[in-house]
């Protein structure tokens, strides 16, 4: 799938091949990182709060 999709992005990307596995590893850990660091924040201000508190507030 993802050579499929590397050729299919090939005119777009000069100087990098379809099969460039630096590429597809920096890719795939891009959109793996960016998504844990999006929700990195909200479930340690979740994770810092007393469970009680938030409770009796809702």
């Amino acid at each position: 799938m993802v050579l499929l999709a590397g050729r299919w992005l090939q005119p777009l990307l000069p100087g990098i091949s379809a099969s460039d596995p630096v590429a597809v590893a920096g890719a795939v850990a891009l959109l793996l990182l960016l998504p844990a660091a999006a929700a990195l924040h909200p479930a340690w201000r979740a994770a810092r709060q007393d469970p009680a508190a938030a409770l009796r507030a809702e």
